[in-house]
């Protein structure tokens, strides 16, 4: 028994770490910028290499995992087969890249010989751990006086730094929570304390008032339901956490109304945060109780109505209270449906009061939408390869905003990939659900669990990310493709019969096994090692300033050498060489860019350098070119009528005020 527990901690430990490096990233914006998750993903490779070697496995022992996995790395491959054609290679590889980890993380747990004990251990630690984070966040938010740290558009962003992403991130940490709430095996101070993490989390999450994330546990508490066992246990501990939560609603919801009243906006963050902390107290209490309630009775069969009775009782006292705090506000609550439905029928430019919740803004994902379908209407066999629909987006757009992402994986993928990458996709989350019922047919109830609590994580971000792009912050994506995957290598290893005793394959079956890992492990470094080292210069090169130039440049170059497909490295150069008063260097750079890819940016830079040096001429030529590659935007316009009325125009001063309008608008992370 003793060597059996040994070896479970010994394979748990590279879960431990993928799980540390989770929560890592929630804290660090989401893992979304390259110098977060490009080390992280050779760390994670490196681990499911090792893993395969100490295993003598390449792929996962149970045959429903290996069927997602198979799926989820054909996708992958597509993906990176679709550079050939895509007029974006630099935002293609860095995002061809990004899958790679999420399959690393993927192919990592499925080889794992875990048992079900310790992957709801792990479950816990990382939902454990968000908690921890959001406890850190909201203290920090409480009594601050940078707001803006927290707060966008009145919406709490942190640590994110987006808004529906660090939402995302809370809600999809809840699932495990409230599943191992309810285990049967729990003691009851274990259970109290899940039940309070699952409610901490739902309460950060509602104070970002996503609107999406709410479409998503919609879809996501069926699927919950199904697939946990022990269901009146589960709704029990729902009943507790939809009080408890009900408790901290109004003064969470409170922060946007206030905010829109242009009232304390600090005052009503404090409040909210301490109505929280109480709320996840009252949760913990409440499941303890109902928890402890139920092992008593199910100790003896005597006690077992009166237990039964006892978290009835319990249950009934909160909502009585609940119900006692909806009379004496009921005034209250009718002002706010009264609020809900004029901000539902008011007029777009009319300014409504109440929460954001039912508010039709923003406008701007219809207008992703059309274009992404377009884009699919015109390639949609094969698409226009990953990572072109920035630059596609930019050109075609009637919103004035710009926009990186669709906004909806499906379609994002569907325009970028085609109908071939829409399968795949499509056929990984079909695998994924279609395994896990079957499984869940034969599954005991400990396996049950394993389900349930990660296929509604899959389930909740992958229809969430129908509104915005979680697909790129790897804090969100990484468990919605790692999780069910794990649950079925671990639930269809645990199913399975013990195989029949045979002699091991030939040796050259092994060595050939061997090349094939070590050949896709190697293709996988050269495409991930030059690229993050491309980005650790551009790092350095911009620490280092227009102040030391020289040496910026050279790492600029050297950059450029490891990734001569990105345009980062001759962006910054150009703008690092106007910030020295260097403008013939900067020209270069920017022209440079232009033989890489056509770009509105690298046109408009030219256009104010040759404006500086009255070439007025040239200026309008190039802001002409850049007006057809940015539609509908007002920057461009501005400087195309100053060009226009041959009005002298200074590059640095307009990079300056773009990049302060950016860093407030966006804080960490682009919309």
């Amino acid at each position: 028994m003793r060597s059996v527990r040994t070896q479970q901690v010994v394979w748990a430990a590279p879960a431990v770490v993928l799980v540390a490096l989770w929560v890592y990233w929630a804290q660090t914006s989401g893992g979304y910028f390259p110098k977060d998750w490009y080390p992280s993903s050779l760390l994670v490779l490196g681990l499911a290499a090792t893993v395969a070697v100490a295993t003598g496995r390449a792929i996962p022992q149970a045959r429903l995992a290996r069927v997602a996995l198979a799926v989820l790395a054909a996708f992958v491959a597509w993906s990176f087969l679709s550079l050939l054609w895509t007029d974006s290679a630099g935002n293609g590889w860095e995002a061809a890249n990004k899958l790679l980890l999420l399959l690393a993380c993927a192919w990592l747990v499925s080889l794992l010989p875990l048992s079900a004990a310790a992957v709801r251990w792990l479950l816990g630690a990382w939902s454990l751990g968000l908690g921890v984070v959001a406890v850190f966040s909201l203290a920090g938010a409480a009594g601050t006086d940078d707001l803006g740290k927290y707060l966008f558009d009145l919406r709490y962003q942190h640590p994110v730094g987006y808004v529906n992403g660090n939402a995302a991130l809370a809600i999809a940490g809840l699932w495990p929570a409230l599943a191992l709430a309810s285990y049967r095996g729990s003691h009851p101070l274990v259970a109290g304390l899940f039940l309070a993490v699952a409610v901490l989390l739902a309460d950060f999450a509602l104070l970002g008032q996503s609107r999406g994330s709410y479409v998503g546990v919609a879809i996501a508490l069926p699927v919950f339901l199904l697939l946990a066992p022990d269901r009146l246990r589960v709704l029990a501990r729902l009943l507790v956490f939809a009080i408890a939560v009900g408790v901290a609603a109004g003064p969470i919801l409170d922060v946007y109304d206030v905010g829109s009243a242009d009232g304390p906006v600090g005052a009503a963050l404090d409040d909210a945060v301490g109505r929280i902390f109480v709320s996840a107290l009252l949760a913990g209490v409440g499941g303890a109780l109902v928890a402890f309630a139920e092992r008593v009775g199910g100790r003896d069969e005597r006690l077992r109505d009166a237990g039964r009775g006892v978290a009835l009782a319990l249950v009934g006292l909160f909502a009585v209270g609940v119900l006692a705090v909806a009379v004496a506000s009921a005034g209250r609550i009718v002002d706010r449906v009264e609020d809900e439905i004029s901000t539902i029928t008011a007029d777009e430019d009319q300014p409504t009061e109440g929460s954001r919740i039912n508010s039709l803004e923003p406008y701007e994902r219809p207008d992703y939408w059309r274009v992404a379908i377009d884009l699919y209407g015109e390639r949609p066999v094969a698409g226009t390869g990953i990572g072109s629909y920035e630059r596609e987006y930019t050109a075609r757009r009637e919103e004035p905003k710009h926009s990186r992402y669709a906004h909806n994986v499906f379609l994002r993928v569907a325009s970028e990939e085609g109908t071939i990458g829409l399968l795949l996709l499509l056929g990984f989350l079909a695998a994924v659900f279609v395994c896990g019922a079957l499984l869940r047919r034969r599954a005991e109830a400990p396996q049950s669990l394993v389900l349930a609590a990660c296929l509604p994580v899959t389930a909740y971000v992958f229809v969430h990310a129908n509104f915005d792009w979680l697909e790129e912050i790897p804090a969100v994506a990484a468990p919605a493709v790692a999780l069910p995957i794990l649950a079925l290598a671990v639930i269809g290893r645990e199913r399975a019969a013990p195989p029949a005793p045979a002699p091991g394959p030939p040796s050259r079956t092994r060595v050939a096994g061997a090349v094939a890992v070590g050949l896709l492990v190697g293709a996988a470094l050269v495409s991930l090692v030059p690229a993050y080292l491309s980005v650790r210069y551009v790092d350095r090169a911009s620490e280092r300033g227009a102040a030391s130039l020289d040496a910026a440049l050279d790492d600029l170059d050297r950059a450029r050498d490891l990734n001569s497909a990105s345009l980062t490295p001759l962006f910054v150069a150009g703008r690092l060489s106007l910030e020295g008063g260097r403008r013939a260097a900067a020209r270069a750079a920017f022209e440079r860019s232009l033989e890489v890819e056509d770009t509105w940016y690298a046109h408009f830079e030219l256009a104010m350098i040759a404006a500086s040096e009255d070439r007025f001429r040239a200026a309008e030529r190039e802001i002409a070119a850049a007006a057809r590659l940015s539609s509908s935007d007002a920057v461009v316009a501005r400087l195309r009528r100053r060009i226009a009325a041959r009005r002298p125009v200074d590059p640095v001063t307009v990079n300056r005020a773009i990049s302060r309008a950016t860093t407030i608008r966006f804080t960490a992370s682009p919309r």
